[in-house]
């Protein structure tokens, strides 16, 4: 067991990254949720994501990181993840197997959890599709 210097949290060993510059025990002082959020573990509330701006629509657009497609991208838990999942898991909960986030918004790269939603990828393709289709045509949708 040890003691995370930031969190004060005695937690095992596994929770620390190692670092060969490390002297003594070659474990770094900070466990891997101080490290990776810049926060101590417990109630998580928005700020370690504080990297969004509020936009006209409502959209919290993610001012971090962007991978190719367009979505926001962060460090969590020791590994790079969307930035919308992240936010959703933190203030939704857990993202069911088998399920995908929509942006209902059809903006990538915002993290507002009232515009994500939980839907199967079936859903999330037609809505997509749905969106960018209908949008530029005079087709009559029953």
């Amino acid at each position: 067991m040890r003691r995370c210097k930031v969190c004060q949290i005695e937690k095992p060993a596994k929770d620390f990254y190692k670092d060969s510059r490390v002297k003594k025990d070659g474990l770094r002082s900070r466990c891997i949720d101080c490290l990776t959020n810049g926060l101590p573990p417990g109630p998580i509330p928005i700020s370690p994501l504080n990297k969004y701006k509020v936009d006209e629509k409502g959209c919290w657009i993610w001012q971090g990181s962007v991978g190719r497609h367009g979505y926001g991208r962060l460090k969590w838990k020791g590994k790079t993840a969307s930035a919308h999942r992240v936010v959703y898991e933190i203030i939704k909960g857990e993202i069911l197997k088998g399920l995908v986030i929509d942006h209902t918004c059809s903006v990538k790269p915002c993290i507002n959890p009232d515009h994500l939603e939980a839907v199967t990828l079936s859903t999330n393709s037609q809505r997509a599709w749905d969106r960018n289709h209908c949008a530029s045509c005079t087709c009559i949708l029953l």
